[in-house]
């Protein structure tokens, strides 16, 4: 299957649904890496009276990764599969928030992992001057079969 064209609305290639979805687009992907963007908004979930905490950031780069998979699913012809961040490393928030009207690119790089456990550097920056705002690496796991893995633990 060819490659789809960007941008791709993110709800078509995330797992997440409704207002959970917090990425706008993804906006170029390649086998290595995905950039999204996000539009901050009023309306923006976890949006506080100065603005969303960048400590959302790393929730924008674990969606960015789950639409890099998900592209990368769709290529081949399948659906978005389900992952799950384990944890972080080197998490380095360069500010306190991000401000509504502010527009974000969120990109994220397959470092390591093949099967089921992966290794992502991420970096969350601002659209208009390309400052870094938030960086750092994901550790994720994603089950080869979700539907057996919630069985096995009875969720």
């Amino acid at each position: 299957m060819d490659a789809l064209a960007v941008p791709v609305d993110a709800r078509e290639v995330v797992p997440h649904a409704g207002r959970m979805v917090l990425l706008r687009n993804v906006v170029s992907h390649d086998a290595q890496e995905t950039v999204c963007d996000v539009a901050v908004t009023r309306e923006s979930l976890f949006c506080e009276a100065e603005g969303v905490p960048a400590w959302v950031g790393l929730e924008y780069m674990a969606q960015s990764v789950g639409a890099h998979d998900g592209m990368s699913s769709r290529e081949g012809g399948g659906r978005p599969g389900v992952g799950f961040l384990l944890g972080s490393r080197r998490l380095d928030l360069r500010t306190a928030r991000f401000v509504p009207g502010q527009t974000l690119r969120v990109s994220v790089r397959h470092l390591w992992g093949e099967g089921e456990l992966f290794v992502f550097a991420g970096e969350v920056r601002d659209a208009a001057t390309g400052a870094v705002l938030v960086a750092g690496q994901l550790n994720l796991f994603r089950p080869a079969e979700i539907g057996r893995f919630l069985e096995e633990r009875d969720l």
